[in-house]
């Protein structure tokens, strides 16, 4: 919600859904990188943990101001066809990604050189961050989507959420529920290849 907050006290929000969502991209595309230029273990276990939770909550700030812009930007009588259509493309694209990225790394690890799987990786997350960044850029932003909302702070929208003792036990659930998500995920990841076994092309498939 500090996100949305901070979105709804400034009419242009375009320049804070792009920028937000091109360092939350790039952020994650780096992580490809951080294993290739630091040689420790525990150092690139400990840069990696801080990548994520900085990409992360980039994300969380951006996302309903994100949200709420393009469906603000979307005439209402096409809404349910321009989302149904941009998820099927979407889906789309990502599966068409998911079987490159899976082959690549299936061939690389096969010749004993999986690190250059993961540069080449990181190369196309690369891309294809930047081309989100120049497709948003150029989204026609109309001059006033909205009245900006006035009246409420980022400290004051922290304390609400804090004090509301009907709200706190959905906020704790919340919590417990993603953080949960980020333990189990990693580790089912590591599962399916390092115990199992299975080809990252399999995976790309079944997901």
């Amino acid at each position: 919600p500090l996100g949305a907050i901070y979105a709804q006290n400034h009419p242009k929000r375009k320049p804070f859904v792009c920028a937000g969502a091109l360092i939350h991209r790039l952020i994650f595309t780096s992580l490809f990188f951080v294993p290739c230029f630091i040689g420790n273990k525990a150092v690139t276990v400990a840069a990696v943990t801080r990548l994520l939770c900085i990409a992360h909550f980039i994300a969380a700030f951006i996302s309903p101001a994100a949200s709420n812009w393009i469906i603000s930007l979307t005439p209402q009588k096409i809404r349910g066809k321009y989302f149904s259509t941009r998820e099927m493309y979407t889906l789309a694209t990502l599966s068409a990604v998911s079987l490159i990225a899976g082959f690549f790394l299936d061939r690389t690890k096969a010749s004993e050189n999986q690190g250059l799987g993961f540069i080449i990786v990181g190369v196309i997350v690369g891309i294809l961050a930047i081309v989100n960044f120049i497709s948003l850029s150029r989204v026609m932003e109309p001059e006033s989507i909205e009245q900006p909302a006035k009246g409420i702070s980022l400290a004051n929208a922290i304390k609400m959420v804090a004090t509301d003792k009907e709200f706190r036990p959905v906020l704790l659930a919340y919590t417990a529920y993603n953080l949960a998500i980020q333990i189990a995920v990693p580790y089912h990841g590591i599962y399916l290849i390092g115990d199992l076994q299975i080809s990252y092309n399999t995976i790309s498939i079944i997901t």
